[in-house]
């Protein structure tokens, strides 16, 4: 497996990923990282084990569909059980003269 290919399985994940997320939650994570880490870890498993469907570019776009869904469904999952309240931000001090 070149550079290339390995690129192009990230960018196919995040793409997918990204559909999933939006279809399922309506909004992105705020971080791109969490919005391509699962569905690419996911998706490389998937083109590890099973290869069906029509291949293009050494991967195949199915199982890279199905794996990138199953990557956001585990991590909505973990989300929901960790419960995961975004951090405010915290107001600078203001200076008393």
């Amino acid at each position: 497996m070149t550079l290339g290919t390995v690129i192009f399985i990230a960018l196919m994940a995040y793409g997918f990923g990204a559909f999933w997320y939006i279809l399922l939650t309506g909004h992105l994570p705020a971080s791109i990282w969490r919005t391509v880490a699962l569905p690419f870890a996911a998706t490389a498993l998937g083109l590890a084990y099973f290869h069906f469907g029509p291949s293009f570019k050494h991967t195949y776009p199915l199982v890279t569909l199905i794996a990138s869904l199953v990557g956001v469904l585990v991590d909505l999952i973990i989300s929901y059980v960790r419960q995961v309240i975004p951090v405010p931000q915290s107001k600078p001090a203001e200076s008393s003269r």
